[in-house]
């Protein structure tokens, strides 16, 4: 999992969300297009097809970020890819059985590229290069996988819904995530808020979605429809409060379209 100084991250299993049968279509209508080429542009200069990536990690700390790849790919057209781009200073070398490792400018900023052929896991650190070398020196055992197709952490609040209503729930966070997996009716998310919060969180968090569900996007979707939180919808164990709603493939199909330039949705407002 992600290191205990991270900031951010997010984890998701990038071909198991693209083969999915409702996700799937939704992520390639997404891409379609000017997304489709730029998926293609970038396997072809980096070596990574993204969606036959297993699972993949991504890890933001201080404006330093490293990325983690599992799956299926060839590790030596990756390093000589990368390596034929790089800038000086430069440096190369094995860092452990069956491991290479890569280190230059590259973007105008330090990158360090290893890979790992053997057990098939491909890690990039940008700004600081020492975080990659975290592949090399995993610790034997720690936390495993989630079990969810995508988890999003952040330390503290998302500054997206700070305001000074409310500030006496986001200054008390400790961290917060996001969770999702698809399910028969459609996307299900949890919310996961830690940190020594006020008893009246669950009616916060209502008034929060609820007034989601009613801004104009929410209306686009067609959430105001779908959406109905409850206060008894969110459970409280030790210093996290845990919470969640479906999202049903019809709204993520309007989400969809509304990326897109339309919305399918009837009597929505059209952006």
């Amino acid at each position: 999992m992600a290191p205990a100084h991270a900031q951010r991250w997010l984890w998701l299993r990038p071909r198991a969300l693209f083969d999915h049968p409702q996700l799937g279509p939704l992520l390639s209508q997404l891409t379609r297009d000017a997304g489709e080429r730029a998926l293609v542009a970038e396997a072809e200069r980096g070596g990574v097809e993204v969606r036959t990536v297993e699972r993949a990690l991504l890890v933001e700390r201080g404006g330093a970020s490293v990325s983690f790849a599992a799956g299926s790919f060839d590790a030596r057209r990756v390093i000589e890819l990368h390596w034929d781009r790089m800038l000086p200073p430069q440096r190369r070398g094995a860092a452990g059985a069956g491991v290479e490792r890569i280190e230059g400018m590259l973007g105008g900023r330090p990158v360090a590229l290893s890979t790992d052929a053997a057990c098939g896991l491909l890690a990039r650190a940008d700004r600081d290069p020492r975080l990659v070398d975290r592949l090399v020196d995993r610790p034997s055992g720690g936390e495993p996988d989630p079990a969810e197709m995508v988890r999003w952490h952040i330390e503290g609040a998302p500054t997206e819904v700070e305001s000074p209503e409310a500030a006496a729930l986001t200054t008390t966070l400790r961290w917060t995530e996001l969770r999702a997996d698809p399910a028969a009716d459609g996307l299900r998310v949890t919310i996961v808020l830690a940190g020594p919060l006020p008893t009246n969180t669950p009616a916060r968090m209502t008034r929060l979605l609820l007034a989601m569900a009613a801004s104009p996007l929410g209306a686009a979707v067609g959430a105001d429809d779908w959406l109905h939180p409850t206060d008894a919808a969110w459970s409280h164990a030790g210093d996290e409060w845990r919470g969640g709603f479906v999202i049903p493939w019809r709204g993520l199909r309007a989400l969809v379209g509304l990326a897109r330039g339309a919305v399918e949705a009837p009597d929505r407002r059209e952006f």
